[in-house]
């Protein structure tokens, strides 16, 4: 991944030394709404990954010729949760280990949180559509080189309620975990670009981002200076 990213940041170098227009920078902050394959079961949604989270990017690129671009993007989210509870009663009768005791219960309880963030560098070329001296549109097409992270947290207890006693005793299990996961998948995007004075500008637009079992739709607004 970060070779590719050395290579890809090489060419963009040698663009700018080459490119009609100067590069730019952009800053922007967006809302990742994320949606992955998964099954519901009650208590829970079992779908680590799945909502909405705020983020931002970094963008740098530049144009060469009148219509064409290439940019670099750093994009990352905030943390997506997913929890659940489950929990099984048995019910019994005093026994002779129980004689003073009119009745008890073992309660087995099981909950289960995901917490999930994902980043990418995405080297995407683009075409653009003037509007003005000041203002365009560019259509975006790419790979997102991702990294999701994915913290988890599973515990697991019986839970001896004596109703007589008040006393319930807890014997807990906990298992926490963590899983970073890699991969490259297409990115296409719109954004419009409007602007402010000479040299700063409005950049805001949507992109759509594959995941491998699933989809991130990345609407974003932010601020670019263009040199």
């Amino acid at each position: 991944m970060m070779r590719i990213a050395l290579v890809f940041g090489c060419l963009l170098i040698a663009t700018v030394a080459h490119a009609q227009e100067g590069p730019y920078v952009v800053g922007a902050g967006a809302l990742d709404v994320v949606r992955v394959d998964h099954a519901e079961v009650a208590g829970s949604l079992a779908a680590p990954g799945q909502g909405e989270a705020p983020g931002g990017s970094l963008r740098l690129g530049t144009a060469f010729g009148d219509r064409w671009g290439v940019e670099l993007e750093y994009a990352w989210s905030g943390d997506i949760d997913a929890a659940g509870r489950f929990s099984s009663v048995l019910q019994a009768a005093p026994t002779t280990a129980f004689t003073s005791f009119a009745s008890y219960s073992v309660v087995s309880l099981f909950t289960s949180r995901a917490e999930q963030h994902q980043s990418h560098l995405a080297p995407v070329l683009w075409v653009r559509q003037r509007l003005g001296d000041s203002s365009d549109i560019a259509y975006l097409g790419g790979l997102a080189f991702t990294r999701v992270v994915t913290d988890s947290t599973f515990s697991f207890g019986p839970l001896l309620a004596i109703p007589e006693l008040g006393i319930p005793a807890r014997v807990p299990i906990r298992q926490e975990t963590r899983t970073v996961e890699y991969g490259i998948q297409p990115l296409v995007g719109v954004e419009g670009r409007i602007g402010l004075t000479e040299k700063l500008r409005i950049v805001g637009g949507l992109r759509l981002q594959g995941l491998a079992d699933g989809w991130v739709l990345r609407p974003s607004v932010g601020l670019g200076w263009f040199f």
